[in-house]
């Protein structure tokens, strides 16, 4: 699965915000790609001499998320520390998710508060590459949210999403650098979540007879007839939240009181 690929409507994205929106200094026709809009960019007078860019990541890293991050680009590759032209430190003094991405001439470096300001430089650097391409500029770019909190939901009572569309959901999430996952599990509409002291919450509580067609106000009201619903084991809930974790995603679980 290639993450850049899905849609997702694009003013929910922007709305949130990753940072304030200036820009210090930026060339004409110079958009870099990167969303949301870096809090500084800095352009030296050159292009960078890199024609694929090689990165370790370790095997502490979330190696699987930027595996699958990268996949599909071809002027990305993940290599042993010896062959990597990327290399990165830790600088705690910077704040949790901020961090410093500079295209050198020859390499490029990256300053990051902690994993997670290393991903959302990894995340911007790879923008650049599906935006601009080749030959990339040579570029100091600094970044710090400017909201703690930026989230999206997503309502599974009333519509219910398979495990692998969550977790597409999650990595457009990373994408955008988003962090907060509110998972709307229980409403009137269905029960999503097992809980196996109590098997009728799934077994009856997951399923509707039928769905409305058209709006509530409409008179008379309309159903298709149809039986509609699902829910998630409790495996497959440890699944997702670990996914998102990887994703340095915190889950917020929505459930109501039956």
């Amino acid at each position: 699965m290639k993450i850049y690929s899905f849609c997702i409507i694009p003013f929910l994205l922007l709305s949130m915000g990753f940072c304030d929106n200036k820009i210090s200094i930026i060339k004409k026709n110079s958009d870099l790609g990167i969303i949301p809009l870096p809090n500084k960019i800095v352009f030296g007078d050159q292009n960078a001499e890199i024609d694929i860019i090689k990165i370790y990541i370790g095997e502490t890293e979330k190696s699987s998320f930027y595996t699958q991050l990268f996949s599909g680009l071809l002027k990305i590759k993940v290599v042993d520390r010896k062959e990597a032209n990327v290399f990165y430190a830790f600088k705690p003094s910077l704040g949790n998710e901020n961090y410093i991405l500079n295209i050198e001439k020859d390499d490029i470096r990256i300053e990051a508060g902690s994993n997670v300001g290393l991903q959302y430089a990894l995340i911007s650097l790879v923008q650049m590459v599906q935006h601009h391409g080749f030959p990339l500029p040579v570029v100091i770019i600094e970044d710090n949210p400017k909201f703690k909190y930026r989230g999206m939901h997503l309502d599974v009572s009333r519509h219910f999403f398979s495990t692998s569309d969550v977790k597409k959901y999650l990595d457009y999430m990373a994408y955008y650098k988003y962090n907060n996952f509110h998972w709307h599990l229980t409403d009137d509409q269905g029960w999503r979540i097992e809980i196996k002291k109590y098997p009728k919450l799934q077994e009856i509580g997951a399923y509707r007879k039928e769905t409305l067609i058209g709006h509530y106000g409409d008179q008379p009201h309309k159903f298709d007839g149809i039986k509609y619903g699902g829910f998630y084991t409790q495996e497959e809930v440890k699944e997702i939240v670990d996914y998102a974790s990887a994703r340095n995603i915190n889950v917020i679980p929505e459930i109501e009181m039956p």
